[in-house]
């Protein structure tokens, strides 16, 4: 799981994350609520390895 300040560099630490061969989410509070939790379930369900949220998730 990976924590940053600001919503714009959330989603570019995952699609990072994603070019670079790893699988990961973005979480954020911009997000609507349903696909929030969506990603969150990647996450615990081992869909994905790494989770890059917004202070939203802690």
């Amino acid at each position: 799981m990976i924590f940053c300040k600001r919503c714009h560099e959330t989603i570019m630490v995952s699609e990072f994350l994603r070019e670079s061969g790893h699988s990961s989410v973005a979480l954020t509070g911009r997000m609507k609520q349903i696909e929030r939790k969506e990603s969150l379930n990647k996450f615990i369900t081992s869909e994905v390895e790494v989770l890059v949220a917004t202070d939203v998730a802690s």
